[in-house]
């Protein structure tokens, strides 16, 4: 098993990158009415940008919506990730993102995501907000 650094020390490879990316994202007239995690959200897919350009790639293991299923406890997936016709495989490739994010960077794990499919880098990018709310937070990038 991969041993996980501690989220700060993750984090702060990459923190003045993000947080240029959060000011730029805060300064568009259309971010006004935006919440925190979408102005983190397009900060994230700005930065991806610049990482990694968008690469062609096929779309799978979503094929619309359906009923929704009841998360594990202490999941960092997000919410619709538990509805019954996501597979296992797409769950597991979301995690292992974001477990990239912690055992490596964010830049290795965007670079990652860019080999998945849209909806797998899109679960990642919900994935990845809910993750670093927190420590945005206690930062003080985010109120």
């Amino acid at each position: 098993m991969v041993e996980v650094k501690n989220f700060s020390e993750a984090l702060d490879a990459n923190f003045d990158r993000l947080s240029a990316h959060i000011d730029a994202e805060r300064e568009r007239p259309s971010s006004e009415l935006s919440s925190q995690k979408e102005i983190l959200k397009k900060s994230l897919e700005n930065y991806a940008e610049q990482v990694a350009p968008l690469q062609n790639t096929s779309v799978s293991g979503y094929k619309g919506p359906v009923s929704q299923a009841t998360p594990a406890s202490g999941s960092t997936l997000p919410n619709y990730l538990f509805n019954s016709e996501i597979s296992e495989e797409i769950k597991r490739e979301v995690s292992k993102l974001i477990e990239s994010v912690l055992s490596e960077n964010i830049e290795t794990a965007i670079k990652e995501s860019k080999k998945h499919s849209p909806f797998v880098q899109d679960a990642f990018h919900d994935a990845l907000v809910d993750k670093l709310m927190p420590e945005l937070i206690k930062r003080g990038v985010f109120k």
